[in-house]
């Protein structure tokens, strides 16, 4: 079977959504390091770069269903916090940013809407 990966940056917000495609498989929650300069050592020995972090989620699909994207919506759940989800199913996985100053759970809560029906091919 033909699959593609994809990854979108997330919000760090509690709930959001993602225009992705209707039957796209959630694989991982990261973050990724946004280098636009290549990493140096500066003062103190501690490596420095455009280290903005950012938060991605990585989903594969059919490379055919660009033609059926839908919102998708999320939410992101923090530790000693009270959160709804239909059923734990919906974990994607976790991710820590800031040396562990922030930790936060992501869950897929599933397709809501279509967004667009047609070929969608070059809007990549």
């Amino acid at each position: 079977m033909r699959r593609v990966i994809h990854k979108q940056v997330i919000p760090i917000v509690e709930k959001f959504k993602l225009q992705i495609p209707q039957n796209a498989k959630i694989l991982s929650v990261q973050e990724q390091a946004d280098r636009r300069e290549p990493p140096h050592f500066v003062e103190g020995g501690l490596l420095r770069g455009d280290d903005t972090p950012k938060v991605c989620v990585w989903y594969s699909f059919h490379p055919n269903d660009w033609q059926n994207l839908h919102w998708h919506e999320f939410l992101i759940a923090t530790t000693g916090h009270e959160y709804n989800v239909v059923n734990d199913d919906m974990y994607v996985g976790t991710f820590i940013l800031f040396g562990g100053e922030f930790v936060g759970h992501l869950y897929h809560c599933g397709a809501i809407e279509a967004v667009f029906k047609g070929d969608l091919s070059t809007a990549r």
